[in-house]
Order: C-alpha cells, then structure tokens, then sequence
C-alpha cells in the first residue's frame, strides 16, 4: 500500500541545494540508492488530519467591560443562545436619546409634509425637514444596532474551542473573545501529487468515493464521495491539498484526529513504475525538482517528475530516470556537478 509522508518529504526537498560547492581533494562519502522498476495494485492510501467545519473568531462590534461571561473551551452552544454581554448601560441611555429625537422630528415631518402637500410651505422647508428626519431615524436605528451588539450570540451549534478574554475585561471592536467551532461535519485533508490531483480534476463531481479509517477508532470506518482539490500546490509547492467532507452529527469525531484516506486504485496502477528513496530528490524554485545521478563516481543532477508515494519511503518518478539509475541519497546539499564521490 502507498502511504504519504508529506512533511518528511518537504523536509528533505528543502535541504537540496546545488549551489554549495566545496573545494579540496578530499574523498567525499555518500550513500547511494538505486532507482527501481515494480507495479503495484494497491489502492492508494493518504495520511489524513481532521479539521472542524467552520471556525469562527467571534468578537464585539461595540467596546466596553464584558460583565456576562462564563465560558470554557469544549463548551457547547446551540444557534442563538448568549455567549457573553458588555455592559449596555450607556447604550440604553443612547437609544432612548436617539428614539426621543426621533419621534420629536418624524411628527414635525409629518406636520410638514401634510402642509407641503397643500402648498402651504416651501420646498426647501420640507427638504430641510426630511433631512433632519433622516438623521434622527439614522441615529436612531444606529443606536439600537449598538445595544443589540453588547450580545455575543453563537453564531451556529457548535463548540468553544479557546477563550481569549476574562470576564469584566475592558475589550474593544472586533477584539477575539472566543474561538468557535462547528463539527457537525469535519474537513479530512491530506496532500497529493500533481498527477493525482490532475486525474481528480478530470471526474466527473461526486464519481469517486474516497474511504476513510481513524487511528485510534480503528472500528470507525466512513465513506465519502464530497471531495475538493486544491487549484494550487500549497505551502511546499509540491503537493496539492484534498478536503474530503464527512458527516458527524453525532459529535463522535473530533478536531485533530488522524488516519488514513485510501482512493482506489487507477485503472493503469498495474503498470511498472520507477521509484527512489524519497532522500533522493530535491527541489529549487529555479531548477524544480531534481535527483543527482551517479555517472561513474561523478554527480550529474537529473530533473524528474514526481507521481505517487510510496511505502517504505518511496516515491514514483514519472520521468526522467531509468531502472538501476543510481541516486544520491545523502549530503546532497555539498553535490554540483560533476563533483566525484565515493559510496558509503
């Protein structure tokens, strides 16, 4: 079975670098690694990390002291139901202001208006009128948003996932009090190689079920065919992240979990493949991706295409090499080329 070890893999590619050179005739010792030629039927199986649905930092639009709030991470809130609350004393007073000005200024203008209507004041009386009724209801309704804001409401069922304030903090606009979560579904993610990904883009939507097992729920096993990839490669600019959606309505999965995603198996996964130890290829934003290749006792680097990886910490090389090539697979961040070595 092919089992991806995605951050080994970086690791390694970001310590090649044939650029270094190093003078003197001394015998310079790698070990060395053959490229080899086998096919494999297996499916194809991802290491996977679970994320919650949705996640929300939650905040105030408006400042002042919190004087509600009595929450703790794992805690559970249904849509709707109050968080935390500043202190809306002055926002009270504030509407009651905003609603007499108001109520003073929509009679005046509809007074006005009654009398425009019968052309017994001007124009620009009414205009001036209808602006100030204009403001007054602004301020008004203004005010009643910013009452309405000293309620912290959960946005949707979820979860407390982190406190950031302590009650009868001062806090300002916008400042995190809580980190929320909703894993009523949960995001599987994992990465893989170019050509998968390409192969992936090419189904139709919802053609292919992926399956899913956890580690430390080995019983568990889910099915899912809600499945993205990314249109990008990701922070290693090597592989592409898959999101595979799954259902947990039971809250019986949480955040962080890890396990194994398996894809079946492409209808030509039979045919013979080239693999090398994964310590074997490098990467440069300038060169690509790139093996060094013993001519002799010499140093040649060979750029390749990279497919699927592989147990055993191998991975595919789709072009470039041949069968019994031999590779670096130490030190190669001293090789450029020509450089002659000898094998450990």
């Amino acid at each position: 079975m092919r089992t991806i070890i995605p951050i080994c893999l970086v690791l390694l590619l970001s310590s090649c670098s044939s650029d270094k050179k190093e003078t003197g005739n001394q015998d310079f010792k790698v070990t060395v690694g053959e490229a080899k030629s086998f096919s494999s039927t297996d499916d194809r199986r991802y290491t996977f990390s679970t994320k919650p649905y949705n996640t929300s930092q939650l905040s105030f639009r408006v400042g002042g002291p919190v004087v509600k709030f009595d929450v703790h991470p794992g805690q559970y809130f249904r849509k709707g139901q109050l968080i935390a609350a500043i202190d809306n004393r002055d926002f009270i007073i504030r509407k009651e202001q905003t609603k007499a000005v108001f109520q003073q200024t929509e009679n005046e203008f509809i007074r006005i208006s009654n009398l425009y209507n019968k052309g017994n004041v001007s124009g620009s009386r009414y205009e001036k009128t209808h602006a100030e009724y204009v403001t007054a209801k602004t301020a008004y309704e203004t005010a009643t948003n910013e009452l309405n804001d000293t309620y912290m409401k959960a946005p949707f069922d979820g979860f407390i996932q982190s406190v950031e304030i302590e009650k009868h903090q001062d806090v300002r606009p916008s400042q995190t009090v809580v980190t929320f979560i909703d894993i009523t579904k949960l995001k599987a993610e994992t990465y893989i190689p170019e050509q998968l990904a390409i192969d992936l883009g090419k189904a139709a939507k919802n053609s292919i079920e992926v399956s899913l097992a956890f580690d430390k729920l080995p019983e568990k096993k889910m099915t899912t065919r809600e499945i993205t990839v990314s249109q990008s490669t990701t922070y290693n600019n090597l592989s592409y992240l898959l999101t595979a959606i799954i259902d947990n309505e039971d809250y019986s999965l949480l955040g962080g979990m890890t396990g194994s995603l398996v894809l079946p198996s492409s209808k030509d996964s039979s045919k013979a493949s080239i693999f090398v130890p994964q310590q074997a290829v490098c990467n440069q934003p300038q060169k690509g991706t790139y093996v060094w290749v013993l001519r002799g006792n010499k140093t040649e680097s060979v750029s390749v295409k990279l497919g699927d990886l592989h147990r055993d910490n191998l991975v595919e090389i789709v072009s470039g090499l041949q069968e019994n090539d031999k590779v670096v697979t130490s030190n190669t961040n001293l090789l450029f080329e020509g450089r002659e070595v000898s094998s450990l």
